[in-house]
């Protein structure tokens, strides 16, 4: 910061209009950084009740289907059927709404990255991020 002092007076030579403000490095990452681990904290923050709403979701499906079912429970295990044929029975109901979810999911994904490959420019659908082992540096030859 000491040769900030000659440049700044150079500059008020040449023109006093031109704003003129010297920090280091240190204090710009400094300055960004609490914006930076707000963003981080608000992301895991509307992340987490992301998973909670679809925790929330899955168990009030699975429980309006066995209360519809009901009935069918009841008399499957009035005519002898065990506790584990009738949790069998339940979760392969489950399993398969999860299995057209993840269809459904899937192909709602691959038409996201068709219209993201659209707006964005060098970026394809098949892009996967890397992770380098160089901790982010990469050497230019």
């Amino acid at each position: 910061m000491a040769s900030a002092e000659p440049v700044r007076k150079q500059v008020k030579k040449v023109s006093t209009d031109l704003p003129i403000t010297f920090t280091t490095m240190e204090a710009r990452v400094s300055d960004t950084s609490p914006r930076r681990d707000f963003r981080t904290l608000l992301l895991g923050i509307f992340a987490a009740l992301a998973v909670v709403l679809a925790m929330a979701g899955i168990y009030g499906v699975m429980a309006y289907m066995v209360g519809q079912r009901a009935s069918e429970i009841g008399l499957r295990m009035a005519l002898g059927a065990d506790r584990g044929s009738i949790v069998g029975l339940v979760l392969k109901g489950g399993l398969k709404l999860a299995a057209i979810g993840l269809v459904l999911g899937i192909a709602g994904a691959m038409a996201a990255t068709r219209l993201l490959e659209t707006m964005l420019f060098g970026v394809q659908r098949t892009d996967v991020p890397h992770v380098r082992g160089d901790g982010g540096k990469q050497s230019r030859s």
